[in-house]
């Protein structure tokens, strides 16, 4: 007859990702509440826009808007 030694038990933290709500198991996820990939998209859609900032389909779309030097 084999003898069979109690089960050992052990806890892992997890969370839900605040933006797609998966499963969070990683120190970063834990720490930002967010996933690496997830957490990029939400800083760029964030993001804000300087008014000084030239954006590249400013420049080369149609509506571009004249680029002086100078």
């Amino acid at each position: 007859m084999v003898k069979y030694e109690k089960p050992e038990v052990f806890e892992v933290k997890a969370t839900r990702c605040q933006r797609c709500g998966g499963i969070l198991l990683s120190e970063f996820g834990l720490k930002n509440g967010m996933g690496h990939v997830c957490k990029k998209k939400y800083d760029c859609e964030h993001a804000t826009i300087d008014e000084n900032q030239i954006v590249l389909s400013d420049v080369s779309g149609n509506n571009s808007q004249e680029v002086k030097n100078g």
